[in-house]
């Protein structure tokens, strides 16, 4: 089942509240940042590198071996933020392995 729909279909059981939810994901499965940038280019096969590149170091998988998605935000004073979500490929396998 993709992401988005199983969200959707646990989300849609949960009762509206006023100071939303939270999801905690496991760190072994998915890897959130939040990074200010001064520019971001607009196509993908511009940017992926770029975030990439911003962080290589701070991943414990291959940055290229990785699953990426992302998503542009206005920062506290106005400034671009880019909330950045990393999949390590063989991260998944042995997580369902440990269960």
């Amino acid at each position: 089942m993709q992401c988005g729909r199983l969200f959707r279909r646990v989300f849609s059981r949960v009762p509206a509240r006023e100071h939303g939810l939270a999801l905690i994901i496991p760190d072994l499965v998915v890897r959130v940042f939040i990074l200010p940038f001064d520019a971001l280019p607009r196509s993908a096969d511009e940017a992926l590198p770029l975030l990439r590149w911003r962080l290589k170091k701070s991943v414990p998988f291959d940055v290229d071996e990785t699953v990426v998605s992302w998503m542009r935000q206005a920062g506290k004073d106005g400034n671009l933020e880019v909330v950045t979500g990393w999949h390590g490929r063989r991260s998944s396998g042995s997580m369902r392995k440990s269960f």
